[in-house]
């Protein structure tokens, strides 16, 4: 019983190529480290919180699971046990965890949270310090994306949009007929050149005179003629 990740791959070797163990090593370490910090999750052998997800949207269940054993590390039969969810406007709200009659140990029990944000939850009352609880459980709740939950097209609301910002509609089959129904645009801006040329010019030739003097007398007193 415990964390378990399962891979179904033997070749993650094959990640060294060319890179060394830039990947290799990252995942792995990854893994163990998350495998191997039970406790520091707010899990340990005897007591263990979880949920169903650490995401959830806005209107979703939320789903605690819990497994807890006795001083002899027997699954406990009791009839329920208690919970507790700390909001993001630090409401705390006491939660009845079921045992599952078919697995001893074992308790679950489910809520809608009302506020966006981080929630926290715990084994044990509304008086217990979250930090001192026997095990805890974090999670998010989040806007859900309206887009993606339906991602049909909406035909009407574009041709809509369309009429009302002077525009089309084309569906994507059609997108062929979209440059022809694009207005060209011309404008034609005129400019005067005047070409002066400079290689004939009395003072190109002064100054072109001084420069090479200068770095002559400045090469001469650097004593480098």
């Amino acid at each position: 019983r415990g964390t378990v990740m399962f891979v179904g791959v033997d070749s993650t070797w094959r990640w060294r190529f060319g890179v060394g163990d830039l990947y290799f090593y990252r995942f792995w370490q990854q893994a163990i480290r998350f495998l191997a910090t039970r406790a520091l999750l707010g899990k340990t052998k005897q007591f263990s919180l979880s949920t169903d997800k650490v995401r959830y949207y806005a209107g979703q269940t939320v789903t605690l699971s819990a497994f807890v054993r006795d001083k002899d590390y027997e699954p406990l039969k009791e009839p329920y046990q208690m919970a507790t969810v700390l909001g993001p406007d630090d409401t705390r709200i006491p939660l009845k965890m079921a045992l599952d009659e078919r697995n001893p140990g074992n308790y679950t029990a489910t809520f809608i949270p009302k506020k966006l944000g981080f929630y926290k939850a715990w084994l044990g009352g509304t008086e217990i310090d979250p930090q001192e609880a026997l095990a805890h459980q974090t999670f998010k709740v989040e806007v859900p994306p309206l887009e993606k939950s339906k991602p049909a097209i909406n035909e009407a609301f574009l041709k809509e949009i369309a009429s009302k910002t002077g525009g089309f509609y084309s569906h994507l089959s059609g997108i062929k007929e979209v440059p022809k129904r694009i207005e060209s645009i011309e404008e034609t801006i005129s400019t005067e050149v005047s070409e002066q040329p400079l290689w004939d010019k009395w003072y190109v030739l002064v100054l072109f005179a001084s420069l090479i003097t200068v770095e002559w007398v400045a090469r001469r007193l650097r004593r480098m003629l």
